[in-house]
C-alpha cells in the first residue's frame, strides 16, 4: 500500500508502544482489526503544533497510520491518496 500526500505536512514516526503513554483527550477505543489508517481528533500531536502553521494549513487533519511495529502521524490540509503496489522480492546480498 502506498499512501501519498501532495502538500506540505508535519509528520512524526515512532514505535507504537509510546502511544499508550500519551495522555490524550481522545478515547482509547476505535481501533479496528485489520485496519491501519485512522483520522484522529484532539490528539496531543496536533494540539502542540504552532498556531501559525495551523492558521496557514487550516483546516488540517490528523491522520494516524499503524503498521504493527510503527506509528506514523501526519498533519495535512489535504486528504491522502492510497494505491496498492506490487510487492517486490527482497534482494539478497553476496
Amino acid at each position: 500500500m502506498r499512501v501519498l500526500f501532495t502538500n506540505q505536512v508535519i509528520i512524526r514516526i515512532l514505535d507504537e508502544m509510546p502511544l499508550s503513554t500519551e495522555h490524550e483527550n481522545t478515547p482509547r477505543e476505535g481501533n479496528i482489526p485489520h485496519h491501519f489508517a485512522y483520522r484522529v481528533e484532539g490528539a496531543t500531536f496536533e494540539t502542540m503544533q504552532s498556531e501559525t502553521w495551523k492558521f496557514a494549513q487550516h483546516p488540517a487533519t490528523h491522520y494516524r497510520f499503524v503498521t504493527g511495529w510503527t506509528c506514523l502521524d501526519v498533519l495535512s490540509s489535504k486528504e491522502p491518496t492510497f494505491r496498492v503496489v506490487k510487492r517486490r522480492p527482497v534482494s539478497t546480498f553476496d
